[in-house]
């Protein structure tokens, strides 16, 4: 998700991620049990991977 005009500004894009978007902080906070819930794990793991 980009909230944006990001089309004309170049070739490379930089994404900036916090301490509480590691994998481990998701889990400990429940983002892991409730994409769980909602969907499956393996999404959720193959969407963290992707990034």
């Amino acid at each position: 998700l980009f909230l944006g005009d990001y089309v004309d500004r170049g070739d490379n894009i930089y994404l900036l991620r916090g301490n509480h978007e590691t994998l481990a902080v998701n889990r400990g906070y429940g983002f892991l049990e409730e994409v769980r819930h909602r969907y499956s794990r393996e999404l959720y793991i193959n969407s963290r991977a992707d990034i």
